[in-house]
C-alpha cells in the first residue's frame, strides 16, 4: 500500500538557506487591502528577526507569501515562526471580518536551496 501524506514532508535537518511557501486556505484574498498586506508584512518581518532567520528576499500578497531566508542552527523553529505568524495575522483578519475561528491559512513548504544561483 502507497503512503499518501495530507502535508508537505518538512525536511528541516541541517541550518541553510531555504525558499518558504504558504498560501491562504482556499486561496481566499484575506490580505486583499493596505492594512492587511502591512500587517502581515511587518509581522513576517518581526517574526523572522525574533527567531532568527535572516531574510534575503521575501513578498506578501493577497492570498500568499514567499520568503528565502538563511536559517539559524536550530532550523527545527521554523514551524513555530510560522505558527506563530499565522495566529497572529488570522486572529487579525478575522477580526476586521468579524469571523471568529475562521480557518486562514494552509501548509507551507519549504526547500533547501542547494545551488549557488537558485
Amino acid at each position: 500500500m502507497t503512503h499518501w501524506p495530507h502535508a508537505p514532508p518538512h525536511q528541516l535537518l541541517n541550518p541553510g538557506t531555504f525558499i518558504v511557501t504558504c498560501a491562504t486556505y482556499q486561496k481566499e484574498h484575506h490580505f486583499k487591502s493596505p492594512e492587511r498586506l502591512d500587517f502581515l508584512h511587518d509581522n513576517l518581518l518581526k517574526l523572522a528577526l525574533d527567531y532568527k532567520w535572516h531574510l534575503s528576499a521575501w513578498a506578501v500578497m493577497a492570498n500568499h507569501y514567499h520568503f528565502i531566508a538563511q536559517s539559524p542552527e536550530d532550523v527545527s523553529n521554523l514551524s513555530d515562526f510560522l505558527s506563530q505568524l499565522h495566529v497572529t495575522t488570522a486572529r487579525f483578519v478575522n477580526e476586521l471580518d468579524a469571523t471568529p475561528n475562521r480557518k486562514v491559512w494552509y501548509q507551507f513548504r519549504e526547500s533547501k536551496l542547494t545551488f549557488q544561483k537558485s
